[in-house]
C-alpha cells in the first residue's frame, strides 16, 4: 500500500485509497427534503468520487486546463465542490474559492486581482458573476457547473509544463475582506499535507483513527478550515468528509445520526445555539467523540460536553498557517480560556513591540516558522501579488500573527486578542475607502488610525 503521506497531491491519495480500499466512505450529505440537490442525502465511497473525478479531469484537460491555470469554483457547500477540486488538484490548477455572498465590489476585486481563467457556477450565481466580470472588462469564461460538459470553454492560454508536485500552488484563497480588500493566500499542496500531519497528531482527546472517522463540518468549503485543513486530514488518513449546506440548529443532532459522524468542527457561536435548544432525543443516539473549533465560553463548555456527552477541543489556527495549537485535554475549571500547546514541527515564540522574546506569563504577539532552513515550507508563502502585505508578517524569519497571548511554565498557550492584527485591518479598510472615494491628498496624507 502506497503511503499517502508520500504522494505529491490530494487527488492522488484519493486514487490510492479508491485502488486499495474503495469501499471506504468518502463524501456525504445529510437528507434534507428542503433542499434543492441532494434532498435524500448522499454517501459516496472512495472509488466513487475517485470515478466522478475522474471523468472531471478529462473534460478540463481537453478544454486545455492544466498546470497553472486559476480556476475560481461557486459551489457553495456542494459535494460536487470536492468533485471539481480534486479534478484541477489533479492538473496542477490553482483553485480561487468564492463566496457567492461577498459583496460586488470584494468579488469584482477578486476576480480582477486573481486573473482567473474560468469560473465554475451554480446556475442561481451565475447573473452575479458575469455582472462582476463586466465590470472588469476583461472576458472570463462562467460555466454552469450543472451542464459543466456542454458548456465549458476553452484556455485560452497554455498552462505549464510538468505535473503537480508538493510545491505546486493549488488554492488562491482570499480573505473575508471584513476591514479592508480581500488579500489572496497562495496554499500549495505541501500545507494541505503539513495541516494533515499536524491534525492527526492531536492525539489525547481528539485522537483521529484512521479509516474509522466521518467529520460533519458546517463551515463553507471557501474557507481554509475546510478546504484546506480539515478535508486534507480526512483524505490522508482515509476517512469520510460530511457536508450540510449550512449550520441548521433545528436538524443539528439528526444529521448527525443519520451520517453516522463521529467528528465535528464548530464555530463558537454553535455550541451556546445548541444549548439553549430543547432537550431533543437524537442528542443522545450520536456517535460524535469529538469537536474541534474555537471561541467557547469556559464554563458553557463544561455543561455542553455534559449535557451532550463529546468534547470540544479548542484549537488556535489562521488560514495562512493552518491549526497550531489544540487543547487537547480533560481538565476542566470552567474559567480558563486556553488553546493548549502547540503543535509539532513548528517553532513558537511570544514577542513585545521590540520584537523582544517574553517570558511565560508575559503577554506578547505570538510568532510562529517551520525550524530549519525552510521557515515557511508548509505555511503561507506569500500573498498574491502583494509583496509589501507579504513582508509585514515575514520578518526577521518569523511569521508575525498580529495575536497577543501568553503562556503558563507549561507552555499551555491562552485564548489570543487579536488586537494587533485587527488595527492593521482597521488601517487597510481606511486605506481602500480613501483610494476608492473622491477625497483631496491633503486629507489622506492627515488621516490615521490609532487603536
Amino acid at each position: 500500500m502506497v503511503g499517502l503521506m508520500d504522494v505529491p497531491t490530494l487527488w492522488l491519495a484519493v486514487a490510492e485509497t479508491a485502488r486499495s480500499q474503495g469501499a471506504l466512505p468518502c463524501l456525504a450529505v445529510p437528507p434534507r427534503e428542503a433542499r434543492d440537490y441532494h434532498a435524500g442525502g448522499v454517501l459516496w465511497s472512495y472509488a466513487e468520487v475517485a470515478e466522478r473525478v475522474s471523468v472531471l479531469i478529462e473534460r478540463y484537460a481537453a478544454a486545455g486546463y492544466g498546470h497553472g491555470h486559476r480556476v475560481s469554483l461557486v459551489l457553495e457547500n456542494r459535494p460536487e465542490f470536492m468533485l471539481h477540486f480534486l479534478a484541477l488538484n489533479a492538473l496542477g490548477c490553482w483553485v480561487v474559492p468564492l463566496n457567492p455572498e461577498f459583496r460586488s465590489d470584494d468579488l469584482a476585486y477578486v476576480l480582477g486581482h486573481s486573473e482567473v481563467d474560468l469560473i465554475v457556477s451554480l446556475a442561481q450565481h451565475i447573473p452575479a458573476m458575469t455582472a462582476a466580470v463586466a465590470s472588469l472588462g476583461r472576458r472570463i469564461p462562467v460555466v454552469n457547473s450543472q451542464a459543466f460538459a456542454a458548456s465549458i470553454d476553452r484556455a485560452t492560454r497554455p498552462g505549464r509544463s510538468g505535473l503537480p508536485q508538493r510545491g505546486s500552488e493549488s488554492v488562491l484563497m482570499y480573505t473575508s475582506g471584513t476591514t479592508g480588500m480581500p488579500k489572496g493566500c497562495i496554499i500549495d499542496n505541501e500545507y494541505f499535507f503539513f495541516a494533515a500531519e499536524r491534525y492527526l497528531s492531536f492525539g489525547g482527546t481528539a485522537t483521529v483513527r484512521h479509516g474509522e472517522e466521518r467529520l460533519y463540518n458546517p463551515l463553507p468549503l471557501f474557507y481554509a478550515n475546510g478546504l484546506a485543513i480539515a478535508n486534507p486530514a480526512m483524505i490522508l488518513s482515509r476517512n469520510c468528509m460530511i457536508f450540510p449546506d449550512r449550520f441548521h440548529p433545528s436538524s443539528w443532532w439528526t444529521d448527525l445520526v443519520a451520517t453516522e459522524a463521529t467528528m465535528i468542527h464548530y464555530l463558537g457561536i454553535i455550541p451556546p445555539v445548541l444549548m439553549a435548544r430543547p432537550v431533543e432525543p437524537d442528542e443522545k443516539r450520536h456517535k460524535v467523540r469529538f469537536g474541534l473549533g474555537a471561541g467557547v465560553d469556559p464554563a458553557l463548555r463544561v455543561a455542553f460536553e455534559k449535557r451532550f456527552g463529546l468534547m470540544l477541543v479548542e484549537i488556535y489556527g489562521m488560514s495562512e498557517i493552518g491549526i497550531c495549537s489544540a487543547d487537547v485535554s480533560t481538565e476542566r475549571d470552567g474559567k480558563t480560556r486556553s488553546i493548549g500547546l502547540g503543535m509539532p514541527g513548528l517553532e513558537y515564540q511570544l514577542i513585545d513591540d521590540g520584537g523582544v522574546p517574553q517570558s511565560p506569563g508575559t503577554p506578547g504577539e505570538l510568532c510562529v516558522r517551520r525550524p530549519g532552513p525552510e521557515a515557511r515550507r508548509g505555511l503561507l508563502k506569500e500573498y498574491f501579488r502583494d509583496p509589501e502585505t507579504t513582508g509585514d508578517l515575514w520578518k526577521d524569519g518569523w511569521f508575525h500573527t498580529g495575536d497577543i497571548t501568553w503562556s503558563d511554565a507549561a507552555g499551555r498557550t491562552s485564548r489570543p486578542v487579536r488586537w494587533k492584527r485587527r488595527c492593521e485591518r482597521i488601517r487597510q479598510f481606511v486605506r481602500s475607502l480613501l483610494s476608492r472615494s473622491p477625497t483631496n491628498c491633503a486629507m489622506r496624507r492627515s488621516m490615521r488610525v490609532s487603536c
